[in-house]
């Protein structure tokens, strides 16, 4: 997350529009338990498509235990994975985690998400009407994913 804090804004409105009932913000996760709790969480079907899974990499102390997480999540339990690219000057990232962010693109964020969502200054804009699109984009994305594929032919 930017300064802007991004990624738990676009969660709440995710889970809201989902009617989840729980946001799963995993730097907190991660520190308190290991990353096998939250896979069984979701192999006893405790966590649903409602709920949110935020891997928020924003120091180096997780790096590793969330790298592991976001390849388990998106190879072992096929979890749907958006990557919310957050652009590093406009927003405002700080100098720790563009350095974090430029290594993790091409090792985690890309191989391991199904799609992008790119924010430049919109978490931090006064006007509700850009925030508002991100959430829209999100919550479209989503929709995307979920939809049952269309076979040509098929009625």
């Amino acid at each position: 997350s930017g300064k802007g804090d991004e990624l738990n804004r676009l969660a709440q409105s995710l889970k809201a529009e989902m009617n989840g009932n729980t946001i799963v913000n995993t730097a907190a996760a991660v520190a308190a338990s290991s990353n096998g709790d939250l896979l069984n969480q979701i192999e006893r079907q405790e966590l649903t498509l409602g709920d949110v899974i935020v891997l928020d990499f924003n120091s180096d102390d997780e790096e590793d235990a969330l790298s592991t997480l976001a390849k388990s999540l998106y190879e072992d339990a096929g979890i749907l994975s958006i990557y919310v690219n957050v652009h590093a000057e406009a927003g405002q990232l700080s100098d720790e985690n563009v350095e974090l962010k430029t290594k993790l693109d091409d090792t985690i964020f890309f191989d391991y998400s199904d799609y992008e969502l790119c924010i430049r200054d919109e978490g931090l804009s006064q006007t509700e009407e850009e925030w508002s699109h991100m959430e829209w984009e999100l919550t479209r994305l989503v929709a995307r994913a979920t939809y049952i594929p269309v076979v040509p032919g098929d009625k």
